[in-house]
Formats: C-alpha cells, sequence, structure tokens
C-alpha cells in the first residue's frame, strides 16, 4: 500500500518519498510520518471517506488558527497543488491529507505545567472566539448531550453504577442525587454561556513539548 502512497503524494504534492513509517497517534484514523528524499518530514493522515465534511471543518478552523499569532504551534494542512487541503482515493474510501511536521514529543505527568497548560487553553480558546462560521459546522453542539434522555437521566447512571461491586448503595443515593443536581443547574448555565468552537479533546497527549515549553496543539 504504501508504494501507492508514495505515488499519491508525488502526483498531489510534487514529493518525492522516501519513508513511510506508522505512529502510534490517531484513534481515529491512521497517522503516518512521512521523510522525503530531500529529508523534510511531513505527517500524513487516512481518514475514513464518512469524516470528509467535518475534516473540511476542521481544515478551515485549522486555517485559520495559523493565521494568528499565537505562542504554540497549530499545524494546518498543507495544500495540494490542486489547492485543495486532502485528497480522495476512491478505490480504498481514503481521504489523505497532509500536515507539517511538529518538533517535539507528547507531554507527559511529569512535564505538565498545568499553569502553563491553563494560559494555552486560555489563549487558544481565545482565538477561537473569532471563528463565526458555525452555523457550518457538523458537529452537534456539546449542550446538546442535554437533550438525550439516555444520558442525562441520573436514574440510568444509578442503575449502571448499581451493577458495580465497589460503590456502597448509600455512595449509589448520593452520587445519583448529585448527578440530578448537577444536570439541572448546567442546562441553566447554557442560557448564560457564549458558545463558541473548542479544541474538543485537550489532554496530554495532543499537546508537544519542546524546549521547557508547549510547542504544538494536535489533533481538533
Amino acid at each position: 500500500m504504501y508504494n501507492n502512497v508514495k505515488e499519491y503524494l508525488f502526483t498531489h504534492y510534487n514529493l518525492i518519498i522516501d519513508k513511510i513509517w506508522e505512529t502510534e497517534q490517531g484513534a481515529n484514523n491512521k497517522v503516518l510520518k512521512v521523510n522525503t528524499a530531500t529529508n523534510e518530514n511531513f505527517v500524513m493522515k487516512l481518514i475514513e471517506e464518512h469524516l470528509r465534511e467535518k475534516l473540511s471543518y476542521e481544515h478551515k478552523v485549522l486555517n485559520f488558527l495559523s493565521e494568528q499569532n499565537l505562542s504554540f504551534n497549530v499545524p494546518a494542512p498543507i495544500k495540494t497543488k490542486y489547492n485543495k487541503t486532502f485528497f480522495f482515493i476512491s478505490e480504498e474510501r481514503t481521504i489523505i491529507t497532509l500536515y507539517p511536521f511538529c518538533v517535539g514529543h507528547p507531554l507527559t505527568r511529569n512535564e505538565m505545567d498545568f499553569q502553563e497548560f491553563g494560559i494555552c487553553i486560555g489563549e487558544l480558546l481565545s482565538a477561537l472566539e473569532n471563528v463565526k462560521n458555525l452555523d457550518d459546522s457538523p458537529y452537534l453542539p456539546t449542550f446538546e448531550i442535554f437533550t438525550d434522555p439516555a444520558l442525562v437521566n441520573g436514574e440510568n447512571w444509578k442503575e449502571l453504577l448499581e451493577r458495580t461491586d465497589t460503590v456502597s448503595s448509600n455512595e449509589i443515593a448520593i452520587l445519583s442525587d448529585d448527578l440530578n443536581r448537577i444536570l439541572t443547574e448546567v442546562k441553566l448555565l447554557k442560557n448564560d454561556l457564549p458558545i463558541q468552537i473548542i479544541h474538543g479533546d485537550m489532554m496530554a497527549s495532543n499537546l508537544l513539548w519542546s524546549d521547557g515549553q508547549i510547542s504544538s496543539i494536535l489533533d481538533f
């Protein structure tokens, strides 16, 4: 397969590929590292066809963020020679997209600086606040979870907890009551809080660490 990918990358990006190898990243797609004959490094993602609409929107957001003066890097997709941010392989039913390789390694718990982590999140959210095309988003708003009775019913969670052997009946009753109270309060908060794009998967493995600081935020 990788020989075919090399041909695809040459056709769409004019890149002569030397090596391609898999990484451990990517829960919903395959992530590969690509090294060219001129020793340039890229990250390539193989994405399922049904995610095309979400990928297109994600690329719009990434391109917007790449134009902001952020203190960390947010890799935007590299455009093909046809001025597209990805291409589709019909016989594989797969989308291929290419990103610049970011120097650094995934942040570990020992390296975590919670103050810097919070500052980066705040900086990112401030930038994302200026993304205005929310109506184009193929993602359901996070607060829509509160319209799903199966998820927001404290009794459902109580039944789930009762199947475990590690939680006492008294603890289950307390947790169930607390959950119902929290869900009621959160529903009310929705009416007063601003609505904007967020990262959605902000965790240590999606942060790159280099030279004693967070250098990149990945995988929106």
